[in-house]
């Protein structure tokens, strides 16, 4: 097992504050036949100086600048640097456990079928405080899945991707390890997303048939700072809007024609995710705009009842908000 080299990805834009302790938690590993590839997505901080002091005592660390493309970008032109049979990914903001990859690699040469394995995490969204172990809070949408218990707290998935991504991406990269000729075969992240670009991707080798797996054991800490890609704002639906137009037009295009009708709801939750965003906010004109492409996808009374909301002004739709979540019996949202 020890023989085999592991490619760390690690894409970068402004968080050199964060990167000592990404960076720190690859050190760090139990398992040490690795390369460190980062791709600097053109940082106007001290991310170089930072990752020079790493970089300059350990040969397995490679630092790359360009100017700003996106994180889609970064992470083609760091595995196009890559050496490894395995690719791994990490945020430059998460923090793997010292064991993560030593427990991956060994899944995956007792189970050689497997071409992706991810893991349970630590969720620490830093904006709200609010923390937890990621696989309880999305247990609803990962019961739905018809998996193999392998072993104990090893699970091949057997049905259900990709379609359940549409409700939540519960594949977080940090926590991904991939064989590299998956890569080859899928192709490119892509480009055109500045965010969501995973969801998309997984979205790809789920219809590829490609097996994914999972470890139900907490091997990293995710950390949500306020300026995530992943934030609630409009800029993450518009962009998770972007990565299911490229999802539809994939599965159309492949022998899983079916699943196109699995859209409609997952169109119809970002809408009106954005409706709410809008209505908070107060630009009216834009959260009707977003209610009209709701209705595309059939009619939804939660969407006319946050439209409402929006349309009566910023002040009003706080405290009808506020009403619903001190009321048990609105369900409408």
């Amino acid at each position: 097992m020890n023989s085999n080299l592991v490619s760390v990805i690690l894409p970068t834009y402004n968080r050199s504050g964060w990167l000592l302790k990404s960076v720190g938690s690859v050190l760090a590993q139990t398992y040490t036949n690795w390369e460190l590839i980062i791709w600097d997505d053109g940082s106007k901080d001290n991310t170089q100086s930072v990752i020079k002091s790493f970089a300059e005592n350990d040969p397995r660390i490679r630092y790359y600048y360009a100017e700003n493309h996106g994180k889609s970008y970064s992470l083609n032109k760091a595995i196009q640097k890559a050496q490894g049979d395995y690719l791994a990914f990490l945020d430059d903001d998460d923090v793997w456990y010292p064991e993560k990859l030593e427990m991956q690699l060994e899944v995956m040469h007792r189970h050689p079928n497997i071409d992706l394995l991810f893991t349970n995490f630590y969720n620490k969204n830093l904006k709200t405080g609010r923390n937890g172990i990621y696989f309880d809070e999305v247990h609803p949408v990962m019961r739905k899945l018809d998996v193999q218990e392998l072993s104990s707290g090893i699970f091949l998935i057997r049905f259900g991707l990709p379609e359940t991504m549409l409700i939540t991406n519960f594949v977080l990269p940090s926590s991904v390890i991939i064989k590299k000729k998956c890569y080859e075969t899928i192709g490119s992240f892509n480009e055109n997303l500045r965010n969501t670009e995973d969801m998309e991707y997984w979205w790809r080798m789920g219809l590829a048939q490609y097996k994914f797996a999972y470890i139900n054991k907490v091997l990293l800490d995710r950390n949500k700072p306020e300026n995530s890609l992943s934030s609630i704002s409009d800029v993450t639906y518009l962009g998770l809007i972007r990565a299911m137009d490229s999802c539809f037009k994939e599965t159309l295009l492949s022998n899983y024609k079916d699943l196109s009708r699995e859209f409609d709801h997952a169109y119809q939750g970002a809408w009106q995710s954005l409706i709410r965003i809008y209505a908070f906010s107060g630009e009216r004109k834009k959260a009707v705009h977003a209610y009209k492409n709701s209705l595309k996808h059939g009619i939804s009374f939660r969407a006319i009842y946050l439209l409402i909301g929006a349309l009566l002004g910023e002040k009003t739709f706080r405290i009808i908000f506020e009403i619903k979540n001190k009321t048990s019996d609105l369900t409408v949202w």
